[in-house]
């Protein structure tokens, strides 16, 4: 790439690229090229011209050059923040068994409040005429409640359970 001479010092810089030496190799310092139209290098370093000798600084060969990546600036406010733990997924299947654990247990009171409520109007003291289907009635409501209690145990133990197994499968 050449860039075009500066009107102020009349300077002409080439600059050349070169291939990344091979995995393994030994890198070697070299000298950039620089050629100077009309103008003298500093006097620090020889002048070089196009095509021309390599400069190597007095009292011997150059020193390695630092090929290490620059370090990054550490600064106390500039700290990563941790990465956030992994998001636990919901346990909808604990929710729903529990759920219908409790819908099985309100159905249980309903059904032992209507038993309590038939058993006491039929000892009560008074004649009922239609005795034997009350007490069926009762019997009745008092097995649907014991169902409704097996259930919603069922459905507590099956809550219990996924609490615990859910979030790892």
């Amino acid at each position: 790439m050449t860039l075009a001479p500066d009107t102020a010092s009349d300077v002409e810089v080439t600059l050349v690229a070169a291939a990344p030496p091979a995995p393994g190799a030994a890198v070697a310092a070299a000298p950039a090229a620089v050629a100077a139209v009309g103008a003298a290098a500093p006097s620090s370093q020889p002048a070089v011209q196009e095509g021309a000798r390599s400069a190597t600084p007095p009292g011997g060969e150059r020193p390695a050059p630092d090929l290490a990546p620059p370090r990054p600036a550490t600064s106390p406010l500039a700290a990563p923040a941790p990465p956030p733990p992994p998001r636990e997924r919901p346990r909808v299947w604990t929710w729903v068994a529990a759920g219908a654990g409790a819908v099985a247990l309100a159905t249980g009171a309903y059904f032992g409040s209507v038993a309590k409520q038939k058993s006491a109007k039929l000892l009560d003291g008074t004649v009922h005429t239609d005795a034997n289907a009350l007490a069926q009635d009762a019997t009745s409501a008092q097995h649907k409640a014991n169902v409704s209690y097996a259930v919603a145990a069922g459905f507590g133990a099956a809550a219990g359970a996924l609490f615990f197994v859910e979030g790892r499968f």
